[in-house]
């Protein structure tokens, strides 16, 4: 056993062409091939982690680039994830990874550290050491320049970028599209662009040279015409960008009111009249220039400048005179007085009786000239004509008898002409009021708010309800639980829980009715009413016809419930509105003053009204008549043109003087017979307003 034993412990034999190695040997041998591998390893590991790094910081540029620029946010919003959202969750992305590298790397070049310290003598271990601390300082100051970098754009709110940006779909224009008349009010909404990059400042530049608007919502006024282009400046604490809104505001020149005054319009030769344009007006600026042509070509004197002037009218006629006016925009717009300047010797006596000379329509009035005589009794009258001013055709006699269909107040014209061609005029005026008005019932309550607690008093006051043409002879008031009252004033008292409506029907002179009614809410537990409130957009509610309003009954609230119904009453003969939506928009298509009335009703039945008046408004017509000549030999066909008339015109209705009439806009017109005929045009507008223009044509 020795010997076995000896022999297993003795040197082993080197085999030819073999190395022989000892225990020890063998170990070391293992130790540095593993060396050998951990340094092929080692670096990999290093270039994987710097990858890493690398390939994430390019990828959080692109990702916060993303949010910085419009195609970045349309990428956002196409995938449903809102822009701030988007913003913020890539935020705190990385700044979570950066945090994250920033600790493993502290931990990295704590090990590097710890291998140089106790490292000694150990030159591999010296060196691995230093190769981590290396490492592990470069990638922090790495990362550091990297997050300095990102962190302006990491933390900028603002969303376009570039010098300027096109946002027009997200900003909204009042009237669309923003054209109309000077002066003219646009209102501008920048509400969708707010909401896809919070938190920005807004500056509104107008175009016109005006102080700027500040905000998300502004309004402003054109006050001068023109095309301007609206334009927006967006900025937050770092910057401020241009924003392109695609709004032009075209404004156009409101027609100046040419308007004449004289201190007579008729006389005997020499006649002098003055004449006054003071009261002309422009809407959108000043009338610059006033230019007079009094029709009188025989006078050296034919032509004046200035508000007002004066002219002697030497021989009989009747002359047009033609006042020109000019505004600041350079345009000219004219209107038209006759003058009838009589012989000497006229002679005429006018003489009218008319009866009635005023009351309701149909009026029907009867006139008589028959007591008109002349001066010298050689001469005799021998022409009687009437112009009932209200575009019918002139009737010739000395007694005739018209019905004025409409409410107005009518001059009526007779002009008389004796048997040597001199003719005198004379005027009365008809006034004509509607008939048949209704009255118009109204209950005044005390509370003003009919809710309360059983049992509950209420006073009832109807004594400011109106009748338009006449009074109101009863008041009747019809209660659920008791007898009829009678009297402008009265009062009930409510002993049992509910909702009751209270009825008050009154009639005036003329038989007619007029009803209203009031809901009273009675309940045990003596509920708080609900607040009605309304806003309007635009604001003021005004602006011309017709116009749209939206409704915003929002800011209505209920102390103690909810309100779960409004109902809306626009005070223009259009059907009540109930919704359950606070919003609401409504056309009104005829110029007035319209109230409107909002009734909110909450859970417990309680209600509460807010009213509000809505102004719409239209711009008065003026006719305007050019004819293709003033005279001539009969027969001859004159061309008359009613084009340069403006307004919202719907029927040109013309009158010859010469017992004919038409209608349209171009008219051609014969004169069979020789005589001085007043052409008369009226036109009407939309919404009835009527004006009137003539011109004296002479015939031979």
């Amino acid at each position: 056993m020795d010997d076995i034993k000896k022999d297993n412990l003795a040197p082993q034999e080197k085999v030819a062409g073999q190395p022989a190695f000892t225990p020890k040997e063998s170990d070391k041998a293992q130790g540095d091939l593993k060396k050998d591998e951990k340094k092929k390893g080692g670096p990999m590991v290093w270039i994987f982690i710097g990858g890493c790094l690398f390939l994430f910081i390019i990828l959080m540029v692109v990702c916060v680039y993303m949010l910085n620029t419009e195609g970045g946010a349309r990428v956002f919003e196409a995938i449903g994830l809102p822009l701030e959202s988007a913003r913020i969750a890539i935020r705190n992305i990385v700044n979570g990874i950066y945090i994250f590298f920033t600790i493993v790397l502290v931990i990295i070049l704590l090990v590097g550290g710890a291998l140089l310290a106790s490292a000694d003598k150990d030159v591999n271990m010296k060196r691995k050491g230093v190769y981590i601390t290396i490492f592990s300082v470069v990638s922090i100051m790495f990362l550091a320049i990297s997050y300095i970098a990102l962190f302006p754009i990491l933390y900028n709110n603002y969303s376009p970028t570039g010098t300027t940006q096109s946002y027009a779909e997200y900003i909204s224009v009042s009237p669309n599209p923003p054209t109309g008349s000077a002066p003219y009010r646009v209102f501008l909404d920048a509400t969708a662009l707010n909401q896809l990059s919070p938190d920005l400042f807004y500056q509104w530049d107008f175009g016109d040279s005006s102080d700027p608007g500040t905000g998300i919502k502004v309004s402003h006024e054109y006050k001068k015409p023109g095309i301007f282009q609206i334009k927006l400046i967006v900025s937050n604490a770092k910057e401020s960008k241009d924003v392109e809104t695609g709004i032009t505001v075209l404004i156009h020149n409101a027609a100046a009111t040419p308007i004449i005054i004289t201190d007579i319009k008729q006389g005997q030769a020499p006649l002098e009249v003055q004449f006054d344009a003071s009261t002309s007006t422009d809407p959108n600026g000043q009338i610059i220039d006033y230019l007079w042509d009094f029709g009188d070509t025989e006078s050296s004197s034919n032509q004046a400048k200035g508000a007002q002037a004066i002219h002697v009218f030497d021989k009989p006629g009747t002359y047009e005179v033609v006042l020109n006016i000019v505004d600041e925009n350079n345009e000219k717009i004219s209107t038209k007085q006759s003058i009838l300047v009589l012989s000497k010797d006229a002679g005429i006596i006018p003489k009218i009786v008319a009866s009635p000379l005023e009351g309701v329509s149909p009026l029907k009035v009867d006139f008589n000239a028959s007591s008109s005589s002349h001066s010298e009794d050689n001469v005799t009258l021998t022409k009687f004509e009437w112009d009932f001013g209200d575009a019918t055709p002139v009737i010739r006699s000395r007694e005739t008898a018209h019905t004025f269909s409409e409410e107005g107040v009518y001059d009526v014209t007779l002009t008389i002409t004796d048997s040597e061609n001199n003719t005198k005029q004379e005027t009365l005026i008809i006034t004509v009021s509607d008939k048949g008005k209704s009255p118009e019932a109204k209950i005044v309550t005390t509370p003003a708010v009919l809710a309360g607690k059983a049992p509950f008093r209420v006073e009832l006051d109807a004594s400011s309800s109106i009748d338009p043409d006449g009074e109101i002879v009863s008041y009747k008031w019809t209660f659920p639980e008791g007898p009829e009252e009678t009297g402008p004033k009265t009062e009930y008292t409510f002993t049992k829980p509910g909702q009751y409506p209270i009825i008050l029907e009154i009639e005036d002179n003329d038989g007619k009715k007029g009803t209203t009614s009031v809901v009273a809410v009675v309940n045990e537990q003596g509920l708080t009413p609900p607040v009605a409130k309304i806003d309007t957009d635009p604001s003021p509610a005004q602006g011309l016809a017709p116009l749209i309003i939206t409704f915003d009954a929002s800011k209505s609230n209920d102390p103690d419930g909810d309100i779960i119904s409004y109902s809306w009453d626009f005070g223009d003969k259009s059907k009540e509105v109930l919704t359950t939506a606070p919003t609401i928009s409504h056309k009104f298509e005829k110029v007035g003053i319209w109230p409107v009335t909002l009734t909110i009703t909450d859970n417990d039945g309680l209600t509460e009204t807010a009213d509000i008046k809505i102004a719409v408004t239209n711009s008065t017509p003026t006719a305007v008549i050019i004819p293709s000549k003033v005279s001539g030999i009969a027969p001859v066909v004159i061309n008359f043109d009613a084009s340069d008339s403006s307004g919202d015109i719907t029927n040109y209705s013309w009158n010859f003087g010469d017992g004919k009439k038409d209608s349209g806009m171009n008219i051609k017109h014969t004169f069979e017979n020789a005589g001085t005929f007043k052409v008369v045009l009226t036109i009407t507008d939309a919404q009835r307003q009527v004006s009137t223009a003539d011109v004296s044509i002479s015939i031979k």
